[in-house]
């Protein structure tokens, strides 16, 4: 079999895992939130949120070492680097993380009843037991933090079918696992600590696999050279990480602390819904990483370019149609889902909004993935917060205006605003060429015919709610389904694109 062929048949395979694994995540986190709020109601899933929030905030402490982590495996399991190194390098994150997980874990415990008291506007809920809710929260996020590395490594190993099996897995146990828990004790120091005793056993298992993927010829060491060697790189990503971050949780820190929990939690909700489609870029962008990294170690710009817009197209075909659905009908899709009429109408709004947001930013993905690939996190950091500096102004100017729904509506803006400065701020490894193909053949002719055809069905369908939850099911799946044909259609290569995501389905395991 020809190099090309091999490379082929591992795309299929590992964009079928991926798509597979995500698919099962998005349908067990999703399915049983209307169980979580009906056990604990709407208030204490607002404390869900929160650790959302949490785990996000803190995500900068992982300093970058997830991506870097990733690039390295990949350029170490592709003979662009020697191994070793990367085994030493593994060890040094491990103990760096290791103290700031530590640390994370007794902040957590000491701040929780300050939290509680002074950011939270809690109602209903005992604050003894939401404050004992964040102290696990506060294990879990360190827990996660120190498996952040080993992730990183199993990704850039392009394990992905193991990978994603075993995320389904600790998915599913956190998921339904916990369901038995909360029938016998419905508070939300018992949904955390089941959730904390799964993550315990997700990081024993993350970590041996990851060791046990990257060969070696000596015992690995502790090493500051391999912290001096990467400190750039995994710097400009940290920087990268702390405007993401700030990006996707400003709104949500801002808005837990001057709205009550149970307003809080409809925007929580609301936005878990739109972050769903999060879940269909997630896939491509974990095969497309180490695949440009790996070309990035080899000097292959042509192999690069060609590998980029094809990962570029194939993540708007597959949030585009979903996320003009979801804006267009997601009172239909929120209904189909909880059956409750209340919620559906008090989240809709925002989850129109988001979904337009989100669509938008997931457009950014691969632009991003492919200039960290090059090494130049710089570039990502910079672009990212002169998005923030943009973002700021509009968030506060939009909830002093409108409250939640301004919030929702400066995602959309600072998004759209983002996609027009990706043509000219400096993202080094795009050539104005490639950003002109990206921009309008990748992205805006697909996108066109999906919403399109997404008006075409909402001018037909009634706007009144559905008084069936299967009847709001069909009119969603009927859009997505004329979304998906129009945009597929409008894209060119359309039958390369279903053949290189299904025929993974008969590729030989890995």
């Amino acid at each position: 079999m020809s190099r090309r062929a091999v490379r082929q048949v591992s795309t299929r395979r590992d964009l079928t895992a991926n798509f597979l694994g995500n698919a099962w995540t998005a349908l067990v986190q999703l399915a049983f939130v209307p169980v979580y709020i009906h056990l604990l109601g709407i208030e204490a899933y607002g404390l869900i949120g929160i650790y959302g929030v949490l785990q996000l905030a803190t995500a900068i402490l992982d300093l970058g070492f997830t991506p870097t982590m990733n690039r390295e495996a990949a350029a170490a399991l592709s003979g662009g680097q020697d191994p070793d190194r990367a085994r030493d390098l593994l060890r040094t994150v491990e103990c760096v993380l290791l103290v700031l997980a530590a640390g994370i874990f007794a902040v957590g415990w000491i701040a929780a009843p300050w939290i509680v008291d002074r950011w939270l506007k809690v109602e209903h809920v005992d604050p003894a037991s939401a404050a004992n809710a964040l102290r696990v929260m506060g294990a879990m996020i360190a827990a996660r933090l120190f498996m952040g590395a080993h992730r990183g490594a199993l990704v850039g190993a392009q394990r992905f079918v193991w990978f994603n099996a075993a995320t389904a897995a600790f998915a599913t146990a956190r998921g339904v696992g916990v369901l038995p828990i909360l029938w016998r004790w419905p508070t939300p120091e018992a949904f955390f600590a089941w959730q904390l005793a799964v993550t315990v056993v997700e990081v024993a298992t993350v970590r041996s696999k990851a060791w046990s993927l990257l060969p070696g010829t000596r015992p690995h060491a502790f090493s500051f050279g391999e912290l001096r060697r990467v400190r750039r790189f995994a710097g400009g990503v940290a920087l990268t990480t702390l405007a993401m971050i700030l990006l996707g949780q400003a709104d949500k820190v801002l808005l837990a602390g001057s709205l009550p929990l149970v307003s809080f939690g409809y925007y929580a909700l609301a936005g878990a819904v739109a972050g769903a489609l999060g879940l269909l870029v997630t896939p491509l962008g974990a095969v497309a990483f180490p695949r440009l990294s790996a070309c990035a170690a080899r000097g292959d710009r042509a192999e690069a370019a060609r590998t980029f817009h094809e990962f570029a197209r194939l993540t708007v075909l597959a949030v585009t149609p979903a996320g003009f659905v979801l804006c267009a009908f997601a009172r239909e899709s929120l209904y189909a889902w909880t059956g409750d009429g209340s919620l559906t109408l008090a989240a809709a709004p925002l989850v129109a909004l988001l979904a337009v947001g989100t669509t938008l930013n997931a457009w950014l993905h691969l632009p991003f993935q492919v200039t960290l690939a090059s090494g130049r996190s710089d570039a990502t950091a910079a672009f990212a917060f002169v998005a923030l500096a943009v973002y700021v102004p509009l968030l506060v100017a939009g909830m002093e205006a409108h409250g939640a729904l301004g919030a929702a509506e400066a995602w959309v803006a600072v998004n759209a605003i983002a996609l027009a400065a990706a043509l000219v701020l400096p993202l080094p490894s795009l050539g104005w060429s490639d950003r002109g193909r990206w921009l309008v053949r990748d992205t805006l002719v697909p996108a066109a015919a999906a919403l399109a055809a997404v008006a075409v069905v909402r001018w037909v369908v009634s706007t009144d709610l559905p008084a069936e939850r299967w009847t709001a099911l069909a009119t969603v799946a009927f859009a997505a389904l004329i979304s998906y044909a129009a945009a597929a259609l409008a894209s060119g290569s359309t039958l390369r694109h279903l053949r290189l995501v299904l025929s993974g389905l008969t590729a030989p395991a890995k």
